[in-house]
């Protein structure tokens, strides 16, 4: 009888383990999903893309860090366009003095403009006074005697010659030269040069075609006198 129960015991474990055995073959079968190692590999095969596009974006980063303009040390971007307008105001002021011939006589400076007949009396008066006025802004400041500007323009004899001809002079002393406030002067550039001037003399051939009038003056250099009608030529 004690047999019996044993071999009974015996035979109920292994039925027990032949019920595990299957319901873990069940679960496998049921939960295993082949896709699985498909999945895999398509996410391996992202990740290394991945890697791909960032060494790409640092290589383009790379190249456009190359490509900007240097920084200074405090992190601003160095402005390579500086300079510019100070090249700019250098040209325009190199331009007005390149108009004008310059001359020391007598140890006086001189500057001479030619301008065509192609202006009018007046306008070529009050062109004249603008342009005197800029380059004594420019010049005043290295004057030691003064500045005689002289204006040259064409004239016509009752020859019928024709030829280049000083017919305006314009005197500034020394002492007038200091006296101005450049920050405020002049009132009018058409006709502030000759406002404020020491002397004016104007050749009689165009006194009745302009409306500026003559000024005189106690002193003034002597090549401010003998100019006036004096053939001009150009450099």
């Amino acid at each position: 009888m004690a047999k019996e129960k044993k071999k009974g015991g015996c035979l109920g474990c292994l039925v027990w383990i032949i019920i595990i055995i299957s319901a873990f073959i069940f679960l496998s079968v049921v939960f295993f999903d082949p896709d699985d190692t498909d999945t895999s590999d398509d996410v391996a095969d992202e990740e290394a893309n991945d890697v791909e596009e960032v060494e790409e974006q640092e290589d383009e980063q790379e190249d456009e860090q190359e490509d900007e303009p240097d920084e200074v040390e405090s992190g601003e971007v160095i402005d390579e366009s500086e300079g510019e307008p100070e090249e700019e105001v250098e040209e325009e002021t190199s331009s007005i003095l390149d108009d004008f011939k310059h001359e020391v006589i007598d140890g006086v400076d001189s500057y001479t403009r030619y301008i065509s007949t192609a202006w009018t009396a007046n306008g070529m008066m009050e062109r004249f006074s603008r342009e005197s006025v800029d380059v004594l802004h420019l010049i005043n400041e290295d004057l030691e005697n003064g500045v005689v500007f002289r204006l040259a323009t064409d004239l016509q004899d009752q020859y019928g010659n024709t030829g280049s001809y000083i017919v305006t002079n314009v005197w500034y002393s020394q002492e007038t030269v200091e006296r101005i406030n450049y920050g405020n002067w002049p009132m009018s550039r058409s006709t502030g040069l000759y406002e404020t001037a020491d002397g004016v003399l104007i050749y009689f051939g165009i006194a009745s075609e302009i409306d500026q009038e003559r000024k005189s003056t106690d002193y003034a250099p002597q090549f401010y006198y003998d100019s006036i009608y004096m053939e001009y030529e150009e450099d």
